[in-house]
């Protein structure tokens, strides 16, 4: 079985393999673009907490250095006060 017939069996054999390839592939990348869709989904959820987070550090950051500026003050204070009254040490 070496005739034309032999190779247009072997070819209609290769192209019913490739056909299930690109079936499987045609699966296969479903899947991906599935997982990409949730995978941007999870992270589009998560950039807004973040951000939240962030702004929340933010906020703190500038609170405690307000607070420190304020105690420096109030230090400051303390001292004046304490050599006005002559009790400097």
């Amino acid at each position: 079985m070496y005739g034309v017939n032999a190779w247009r069996a072997h070819n209609i054999g290769l192209e019913d393999v490739n056909e299930v390839h690109r079936k499987r592939l045609a699966v296969e990348k479903a899947k991906v673009v599935e997982i990409n869709r949730k995978r941007q989904h999870l992270q589009l959820g998560s950039a807004a907490k973040l951000q939240k987070l962030e702004d929340r550090y933010v906020t703190s950051v500038h609170k405690n250095r307000r607070i420190e500026g304020q105690c420096l003050a109030l230090e400051k204070e303390i001292e004046a006060l304490e050599k006005a009254a002559g009790g400097g040490k």
